[in-house]
């Protein structure tokens, strides 16, 4: 069967990280939305659909997957920012449009109808004739909707990794080596290293550690939490709720954060109620603020458009290649622009547009061709390429933001 995953604007309001991601391609928990779809089709042909500008470095990240294919047949259609699994798609003999709530968010069709959707943006409202049905299924219209799903979308993937990836407790052997686990059996840790005087509690839920992952002295960690392949948790950290991707250094204190991969935030200091992006590096000390002093509720704002979140909690969002000077204070519902790169000893403005320098005197703009050398020092200390299709993109990027 075909699989078409597509994004539908409407439904997903991502920025800043949608300005270099696709919405089927934000990290939900070890794995992205599109994974979760991988994993579940698994012997389906999976073709995505995206905006013009992401076209090419969408295709280089998913190079066993057709992007934007002319040739559209029968086939199952899934809206990129929902948590889709076998038991949301009900039994479809004939024609069929899927809601959640009053939201389209996919459906099974023809190759005539399949053509009608697409061409006409995903609206539904353009098919005649089809049934219906109103699924019960996750759907993250903001990045601040996945951050209330960590717990759910941990304990989801529990059962993958203790069936699939064969990852266990090894209680004993924590236990006998000074580590503290606490309700064990909700504990799957891979092959890993932990340092003497780690305590980690599962009793609010799961805590996945997977490989090659280093977790120093004392050092608490509560789930619900995933840490990701060859991440290093620092001495003295305490991290909960957390979804830490792959290859991360993270210290001082998280609470309910997503960190997408290769993000360094070493050093003491509190992020909270937050979603970063890749490769952002934050200096020694930086914090965010997820409390307002009257205990209001956030709004953020998204290029001209202001959102209220609902939330009295809420944190920062922040775009791939951000970089924080020491010491930076970050304001609840703050959005910094991929590429931004923020020097201050004051609270920074909330809203730091792609590709800017920030500083207490004012904003400039970075220069690409510094970004894109930085870029590419930063990238070979991993022992990874900032290979010319990136580059790419940013020098596109760059030149739609100077517009």
């Amino acid at each position: 069967m075909n699989i078409y995953v597509y994004e539908n604007t409407a439904l997903s309001k991502f920025y800043p990280l949608s300005s270099t991601k696709a919405s089927f391609e934000f990290r939900i928990s070890s794995d992205t939305f599109l994974d979760r779809i991988k994993r579940t089709f698994s012997d389906c042909k999976i073709n995505l659909f995206v905006r013009e500008e992401l076209r090419d470095i969408v295709s280089h990240r998913h190079p066993d997957l057709e992007v934007n294919p002319k040739n559209i047949e029968d086939g199952l259609w899934l809206v990129g920012n929902a948590v889709w699994n076998n038991k949301t798609i009900p039994n479809h003999n004939n024609e069929m449009v899927f809601f959640e709530n009053k939201n389209c968010v996919g459906a099974y069709l023809k190759e005539q109808n399949g053509k009608h959707f697409f061409y006409n943006n995903f609206n539904h409202k353009k098919l005649k004739s089809i049934e219906s049905k109103r699924i019960d299924i996750i759907l993250c219209r903001y990045l601040w909707d996945i951050i209330d799903y960590i717990g759910k979308n941990i304990n989801d993937e529990k059962k993958y990794f203790a069936d699939q990836r064969n990852l266990s407790s090894n209680s004993k052997f924590f236990e006998r080596n000074s580590k503290k686990l606490i309700n064990s059996q909700n504990i799957l840790i891979g092959n890993v290293e932990i340092q003497p005087n780690v305590v980690l509690d599962a009793t609010s839920g799961p805590i996945i550690i997977d490989d090659n992952v280093t977790i120093k002295s004392n050092t608490h960690l509560e789930g619900p939490l995933y840490v990701g392949k060859g991440s290093t948790i620092s001495p003295l950290s305490y991290v909960t709720n957390s979804v830490i991707g792959p290859m991360c250094k993270i210290g001082g204190e998280l609470n309910s954060v997503v960190i997408e991969g290769y993000t360094n935030k070493v050093h003491y200091g509190f992020l909270g109620n937050s979603y970063i992006g890749e490769w952002v590096n934050f200096g020694a000390g930086t914090t965010n603020s997820n409390l307002k002093n009257n205990y209001g509720k956030v709004r953020v704002q998204m290029n001209d458009e202001l959102f209220e979140t609902n939330r009295i909690h809420l944190g920062c969002f922040i775009g791939d290649y951000v970089k924080t000077s020491i010491g930076t204070k970050i304001n609840t519902g703050s959005v910094y622009g991929p590429g931004s790169v923020i020097f201050s000893k004051d609270f920074p403005s909330k809203n730091i547009p792609i590709l800017t320098w920030y500083t207490d005197s004012g904003m400039s703009r970075v220069g690409i061709d510094e970004f894109i050398l930085n870029c590419h020092r930063m990238k070979k200390r991993r022992g990874v390429d900032f290979d010319i299709v990136e580059e790419q993109f940013y020098r596109n990027l760059f030149l739609k933001v100077e517009k």
